[in-house]
């Protein structure tokens, strides 16, 4: 009995030494990412403007950066907001059409919304494509129609993919899922060029 218990109390005490510590900082451990998940989720979501929500009278230039960048500048930081001299640029290139006595109309607006989110990942004549694509006529989609369906299907695929890369990974895995998120976008990056790259054949022809 006494060689019993003497087992039991070094069980005991080696649990408090050792087991127990490891148990509270894996719990405080799995807390702590808890906690990140649930500000990574609040801090990448996304609510675009649909298309009946976009001011129809003209918006000046300042109105209208002052209606687009708040969307983007708490969560997505200074390298994802419109400055006026972008949006010059993209005027002279075409990219958005000229203001009418220096207003911008809601079909601009509509636009620079989606350029807003594709000027970090492609260049400015394969943002001038994609806007056409959105805007192509010939599949016979009204731009309002388009946007909506852009804003919608953006803000799915980023909470479907945050759920996918986040809410499932442990602490420890964290760096395996930057990777794999990593790869991932580079793949459809490639993929969007290439189908930019087919259109662009097929319109020579």
């Amino acid at each position: 009995n006494s060689v019993l218990f003497n087992a039991e109390f070094m069980f005991e005490a080696h649990a408090h030494l050792w087991y127990y510590p490891c148990m509270e900082r894996g719990r405080k451990g799995n807390m702590t990412h808890n906690r990140d998940i649930r500000n990574i989720r609040r801090s990448t979501r996304l609510r675009l403007p649909r298309w009946h929500e976009l001011p129809e009278m003209g918006l000046y230039m300042d109105q209208m950066l002052s209606l687009i960048n708040p969307h983007f500048e708490e969560n997505y930081g200074e390298s994802y907001l419109l400055t006026s001299t972008m949006v010059n640029n993209y005027v002279k290139l075409c990219v958005v059409p000229s203001p009418v006595k220096r207003r911008y109309n809601r079909s601009t607006v509509a636009r620079l919304f989606v350029i807003i989110t594709l000027k970090s990942i492609f260049n400015v004549q394969e943002i001038a494509e994609l806007i056409a694509a959105l805007n192509d006529d010939d599949a016979g989609h009204e731009l309002s129609e388009s946007y909506n369906l852009y804003c919608s299907t953006l803000e799915s695929a980023i909470d479907s993919t945050y759920a996918d890369s986040i809410s499932h990974t442990k602490p420890d895995d964290d760096y395996l899922r930057v990777i794999e998120d990593v790869a991932t976008a580079a793949a459809y990056q490639l993929i969007v060029k290439r189908r930019l790259k087919l259109r662009r054949e097929r319109n020579s022809i």
